[in-house]
């Protein structure tokens, strides 16, 4: 991973860590899953990760609608696995990362 992607991570952490106290994290079936937090006590939730990893994605060019959507289902997958349905979860990941490389694959013909 870059440096770019350490410093976004850390600034982010350290502003969630000043706008308010993560270790009371309260969970919500709707708005904040707990198979959804990464790292509660600093407010990392997998969103917030693959958000990042899709704009540096983009800014890399791959920025094709079906390519961004295939890699953050993928992403969301393999982030949560161990939180969620382990084995399945990952096979889930594994479909869309074959997805991804299939788009791959057309652009490069």
């Amino acid at each position: 991973m870059s440096n770019i992607f350490y410093s976004e991570l850390t600034v982010s952490c350290i502003l969630d860590s000043m706008n308010s106290d993560k270790n009371n994290t309260e969970y919500d079936v709707v708005t904040k899953p707990k198979h959804y937090m990464l790292f509660p006590d600093k407010g990392i939730e997998v969103r917030n990760l693959v958000e990042m990893l899709l704009n540096r994605a983009n800014k890399n060019g791959y920025n094709q609608p079906m390519f961004l959507s295939d890699y953050a289902q993928m992403l969301q997958y393999v982030l949560r696995y161990d939180a969620k349905n382990g084995k399945e979860d990952l096979e889930k990941a594994k479909w869309y990362l074959d997805k991804m490389i299939e788009s791959l694959l057309k652009e490069t013909k």
